[in-house]
């Protein structure tokens, strides 16, 4: 009986050591993230004290095969001039060549990745609509620093 004991307790031992050595060998994407440059068609535009205050959070779920990022962003309501924020969460995998990928089967007009370069992070959006001449594409990239 006692050597059961013992044995069930080291395998839940060693199960949740596991768990936690997973987690400490953490993508460089994890962590938090501030806006610091915005570009629209690869022309820098300035940031509002509004805008300048999105942030990225990624996460690495724990017992999950996706992983979260939380967008908190900000922006500027054109009639009232009011400071608005909201939140979504979606998910991210790292994909390849260094670049990560994010989830929303709702945004079907956008294509979306994330990539590191020295020490920044890219979010680049390419987004598209269709027009009476065809279809409009302009790239957003928003560029990020670690916190």
């Amino acid at each position: 009986m006692k050597i059961n004991l013992f044995l069930s307790t080291l395998f839940i031992f060693l199960i949740l050591n596991c768990e936690k050595g997973d987690l400490t060998d953490s993508d460089p994407i994890v962590g938090n993230w501030q806006l610091i440059i915005k570009k629209v068609d690869n022309t820098q535009v300035e940031l509002t004290n509004c805008l300048a205050q999105n942030t990225l959070q990624f996460l690495i779920e724990r017992n999950s095969i996706d992983n979260k990022v939380i967008f908190n962003n900000y922006y500027t309501d054109e009639e009232t001039d009011d400071c608005l924020s909201s939140i979504e969460t979606e998910y991210w995998t790292r994909g390849n060549s260094g670049y990560y990928g994010v989830h929303n089967e709702s945004l079907f007009n956008q294509n979306r990745s994330f990539r590191i370069i020295n020490s920044r992070l890219y979010y680049a959006i390419d987004g598209w609509d269709f027009t009476d001449d065809g279809i409009e594409v302009t790239e957003f990239v928003y560029i990020y620093e670690k916190l």
